[in-house]
């Protein structure tokens, strides 16, 4: 079966920008650096850093019962976005 090429949606990309803004701020908070200035060589902003966190949160709320928008596209046979049986969600409009 082909595979075909997948794209994050303009509703995808928004709600990853959420995120990873929140997970950022929350970081902030607990190095109690949200007031400061030189964020960028205090805690710089670091993708990989703020991802791993970002996943571990999933995961834990996930774990709790609790839906969580966490939009992906899934690289497996078919090639697919996200799903409500992944999310838990009861709808979804990002990826329509």
């Amino acid at each position: 079966m082909e595979q075909k090429e997948l794209e994050f949606t303009k509703e995808m990309l928004e709600r990853n920008d959420v995120l990873d803004n929140a997970v950022y701020k929350m970081c902030l908070t607990f190095l109690q650096l949200e007031d400061n200035e030189n964020l960028d060589v205090k805690f710089p902003w670091d993708i990989s850093v703020l991802g791993e966190i970002r996943d571990l949160t999933v995961k834990l709320l996930r774990g709790k019962g609790y839906p969580v928008c966490d939009p992906c596209i899934v690289c497996d046979e078919l090639n697919r976005y996200c799903n409500l049986e992944e999310c838990y969600m009861h709808s979804c409009n990002l990826h329509l």
